[in-house]
Formats: C-alpha cells, sequence, structure tokens
C-alpha cells in the first residue's frame, strides 16, 4: 500500500462534489459509511482501471483528496483541465463510482459555505483572542 501525502488543499474554484448515494438492498444506513479518504481512494481505483481511457485515467490519478461529508459527498481537487475530464465522463456516463455507491450527481464548489448548505447558517465565527 502506497503512502499518500496529506497536503492541505482548499476548497476553491477548482473543486468538484460528487454525490454518492449507497448501493444497498434494504434502505440507506449511513452509519457504516466509509472513511472519506477510503472512498476516494476506491473511487480513484476504480477509474484508474480505464485503460481505453488515458485522460480519465490521468485525471483521476492527479485528483487531491478535499474532504467528505455525510452523508455522501466526496470533495475532490485538481486542475481545471482534470476536472473538466471527470465532468466530460460523467456526461458520457463512463465515470465509475466507489466500490458501493452509485454516482447521483457532480457539482462544482463555488465557495466553501456552498459545499454546506443548509448547514452554512450554523457557523459561527470567532475570532481569536490576542494573548
Amino acid at each position: 500500500m502506497h503512502q499518500t501525502s496529506h497536503k492541505p488543499v482548499s476548497v476553491t474554484s477548482q473543486c468538484l462534489a460528487v454525490v454518492l448515494s449507497k448501493e444497498t438492498t434494504s434502505g440507506t444506513d449511513w452509519s457504516s459509511t466509509k472513511s472519506g479518504h477510503r472512498v476516494f481512494h476506491s473511487f480513484v481505483e476504480e477509474n484508474r482501471e480505464s485503460f481505453w481511457n488515458p485522460a480519465l485515467v490521468e485525471s483521476v490519478c492527479t485528483l487531491d483528496f478535499v474532504g467528505f461529508m455525510k452523508p455522501g459527498t466526496l470533495l475532490v481537487a485538481g486542475s481545471e483541465l482534470h476536472l473538466e475530464c471527470l465532468r466530460s465522463a460523467w456526461a458520457r456516463r463512463v465515470l465509475k463510482p466507489p466500490r458501493g455507491y452509485q454516482i447521483k450527481s457532480l457539482g462544482k464548489i463555488v465557495s466553501p459555505l456552498s459545499a454546506l448548505g443548509e448547514f452554512a447558517g450554523w457557523i459561527r465565527w470567532r475570532r481569536r483572542r490576542p494573548m
């Protein structure tokens, strides 16, 4: 197993939200959701096998994990070219979901607060007190 670097990645215009739903036969049990990193690595591995589409393989291999919001939104970052390749693959129905999931939609993150949706109003901003 290879080591991953945990460099900080900002949520900017070069970020894509992959909205997922779990594949289950009897209701969705989000309590057993894998960690965000495991979902991300599964997403990369599933699409890395698309040898007939080298642009897609390159794009998923250069993605950075930004975060995972339960119940099922994977946030990834990359160059605009690579994110456009993912959008194109999604439109052509060749983008594969992580194992055990289905991709419901793809969306561009406009700002960090838009990623939080209805929960953005719940955030309380605090300033650090001088010491």
